[in-house]
C-alpha cells in the first residue's frame, strides 16, 4: 500500500516512465533470477503502475468530456440569454403606446440638434464661413 500511496499525485508521463523502468528490469532475466523473490515485488509494483495509469487515463477522458459538455452548456446559456434579451426588447417596443416618446419622456420631434448639425452644419471649434 505504501507504493500505491506514493503513486498519488504523479502525472501520467511520470507513471508511464516508472512502468517503463519496471518492465525493463523484468525483461532482464539474469537480474530477476538473482533476486530472492525472483522479481515478485517488481512485478507487483508494475501491476500497480498499470492500474494507476488506467485510472489517470480515465480521469483525463472524463475531464475532457466534462469540458466539452461545459462548453456546450455555456454556449446554450449564452444563446438563451441573447434570446431573452431580444424578447424583452421586443416586448418593450410592443408595449410602448407612442413610439415617438423616448425613455426620458421627451418626444422624438423635441430632440435637440447635435452640435455638428446646428448652425448650418458648421463643425465644432470653427467659425462660420
Amino acid at each position: 500500500m505504501a507504493a500505491g500511496g506514493s503513486l498519488r499525485g504523479r502525472s501520467l508521463p511520470e507513471l508511464r516512465e516508472m512502468l517503463r523502468r519496471q518492465e525493463r528490469l523484468l525483461a532482464d532475466r539474469k537480474f530477476i533470477d538473482k533476486l530472492p523473490d525472483k522479481g515478485k515485488k517488481i512485478s507487483d509494483f508494475a501491476k500497480k503502475l498499470m492500474c494507476a495509469i488506467s485510472q489517470e487515463e480515465e480521469v483525463a477522458r472524463t475531464a475532457e468530456l466534462l469540458s466539452a459538455v461545459r462548453l456546450e452548456f455555456q454556449a446554450e446559456q449564452d444563446k438563451a440569454r441573447a434570446g431573452t434579451q431580444c424578447v424583452a426588447l421586443s416586448e418593450h417596443t410592443l408595449h410602448q403606446k407612442d413610439p415617438t416618446v423616448l425613455s426620458d419622456g421627451s418626444r422624438a420631434e423635441e430632440v435637440p440638434e447635435t452640435a455638428s448639425q446646428g448652425r448650418g452644419g458648421e463643425r465644432l471649434g470653427q467659425e462660420p464661413t
